[in-house]
């Protein structure tokens, strides 16, 4: 920001005052601008003149936005019947960063309010305002407490709706979850969190599954809370979560699972890792893994250090094992396929495995390849509908996720956990709070 100050100097020369109070009073617009989310990055002429005063009016704030480049002109709004002129910043991530520098405590993203969320902030649920966290966080003026403060606060986070503690495939409520992976995402900007291994080694078992010693088995999360772990490993500090995975892997007493998984997110964290490299080759070279491990390992291994001789040397011999079941086969020939497109071996063995209506990998590559594009409609059509009734699934479906149903009624369970964690992405947590709660009022003769 001061380069561009610097660089604009000679032609608009600005005090170091009126840089503060421009960089402030952006900072406000922009914070404006972000929470309605819809037309943030287009702002019009009225919007901004509430800020910045009159650009008219020679070394008004306004005034100094635009020769200086941080706000342009970018049309009129044709829903105006003035022809209002409409404003945005040089680049979306500029508005993102002013509103970062105008975030003077934590408690601006989160301020839980747990009996009323009405009353609360709760900005950390905002998809817009996610860049703007990451960029608080990595803000170097603003104190280590009150950043370790802000990643306790997401951490702990309790949203009050269910009771998930007891149920080993869950554990945590559906905001809980959401809070966490803005916290995972936020000690890859600060790294100095002394929160970073903890937060990291949760999202490896969410994604994973988590090994007990006790009883010798493994316990995988459901679906969505795995998927959502996957992505948030893509985004947390990355030699920590490799670090972890490699000490996963390593543990002679893991499940076939939760290993196949660990190598799995081994190979999409970080292409060249050697580190992560190195423990695949490793695994490759092990001769009591069974074939679906060993095609796992070395797809990985391809991912992250592309034409691996060795990778490419065990998809030959799994794809040349008259033995192995059509589906390792066509994994293995279609990871060749995608090391080597020409190599004529794994042509073959695609063309040889048996496809029929319950080799479901095998139709989903083939239709990915024909292109079809009507199911994106089909998809967006539901995304339009659902939306609407969000409130009235959360309240109706909810009392299926209890301990009891878990137990009795495991894929009632399921299906109830899979729509309402869908409602959880999308709605605001004081809607979903209220609508959570809205069956119990209803008993009450509220």
């Amino acid at each position: 920001m001061e380069e561009i100050y610097k660089w604009k100097e000679n032609r608009f020369p600005t005090t170091e005052q009126q840089q503060e109070e421009l960089n402030a009073a952006l900072g406000r617009l922009a914070k404006r601008a972000i929470d309605r989310e819809t037309s943030r990055f287009r702002l019009r002429h009225k919007f901004v003149r509430e800020e910045l005063g009159d650009p008219k009016q020679p070394n008004s704030l306004f005034w100094l936005a635009l020769k200086l480049g941080w706000l342009n002109e970018v049309g009129l709004a044709a829903e105006s019947a003035t022809k209002e002129k409409v404003y945005a910043f040089y680049h979306p991530t500029f508005e993102e960063y002013f509103a970062a520098l105008a975030i003077d405590d934590w408690h601006e993203f989160l301020n839980h309010v747990p009996d009323n969320p009405a009353l609360g902030v709760y900005r950390i649920f905002a998809p817009q305002w996610k860049e703007v966290i990451l960029l608080w966080l990595g803000r170097q003026d603003v104190e280590r407490k009150e950043k370790e403060e802000f990643i306790q606060a997401l951490v702990e986070f309790d949203d009050g709706c269910g009771e998930y503690r007891a149920i080993d495939k869950v554990r945590r409520g559906f905001y809980e979850f959401r809070a966490y992976f803005i916290a995972a995402a936020g000690v890859n900007e600060w790294k100095n969190s002394c929160n970073s291994d903890a937060i990291v080694a949760e999202i490896v078992k969410w994604r994973c599954g988590e090994f007990k010693v006790e009883q010798l088995e493994g316990v995988e999360f459901l679906a969505p809370i795995a998927e959502g772990a996957r992505t948030a490993l893509l985004q947390t500090n990355r030699i920590k979560a490799i670090a972890a995975l490699v000490e996963l892997i390593g543990n002679p007493q893991l499940d076939h699972d939760i290993r196949r998984q660990a190598v799995s997110s081994l190979g999409q964290i970080d292409p060249g890792n050697q580190k992560a490299i190195d423990a695949l080759i490793e695994l490759i070279g092990k001769s009591q893994l069974d074939d679906d491990i060993q095609w796992q390992s070395a797809s990985s291994l391809e991912q992250i250090d592309p034409g691996n001789q060795q990778a490419i040397d065990v998809l030959m011999e799994l794809i040349g094992n008259p033995q192995l079941d059509d589906d390792i086969q066509w994994q293995s020939a279609s990871s060749l396929g995608q090391i080597d497109s020409g190599n004529q071996q794994a042509i073959k063995a695609l063309k040889n495995v048996q496809i029929d209506s319950g080799n479901q990998q095998a139709i989903d590559v083939l239709v990915k390849l024909i292109g079809i594009t009507s199911k994106k409609i089909l998809y967006v059509l539901e995304r339009i509908m659902l939306k609407r009734y969000m409130p009235s699934l959360v309240t109706g479906s909810n009392n299926y996720l209890s301990p009891e149903t878990y137990k009795n009624d495991f894929e009632r369970f399921n299906y109830c956990y899979k729509i309402i964690w869908n409602c959880a992405q999308s709605m605001p947590y004081p809607d979903f709070y209220q609508a959570w709660y809205q069956q119990e009022k209803v008993k009450d003769g509220e």
